[in-house]
């Protein structure tokens, strides 16, 4: 068996942690729920993944433990698992 597992907002908070950069940069209060679809940053802010080139909003971003978790028993039990 073979899983294949997105990361960014699957294991992490990527989406969320860009989210409140571009809000705080652009003064806009845009909420995580109103992202509906996979353009939505670039459709709503000019260049949205300019602050990922900054190692300090990567000190922002988190993984879930409990994720991790469960994709390394998935490894122990022979699970190929793809990032």
């Amino acid at each position: 068996m073979i899983i294949l597992c997105d990361i960014d907002n699957t294991i992490n908070n990527l989406t969320k942690v860009l989210l409140d950069e571009l809000n705080e940069r652009n003064s806009t209060t845009y909420q995580y729920s109103e992202i509906t679809d996979y353009d939505w940053l670039n459709h709503t802010f000019e260049d949205p993944f300019e602050p990922t080139e900054h190692k300090e909003f990567w000190d922002k971003v988190s993984v879930d433990t409990n994720a991790v978790r469960f994709l390394e028993s998935c490894i122990q039990d022979g699970i190929k698992v793809y990032l």
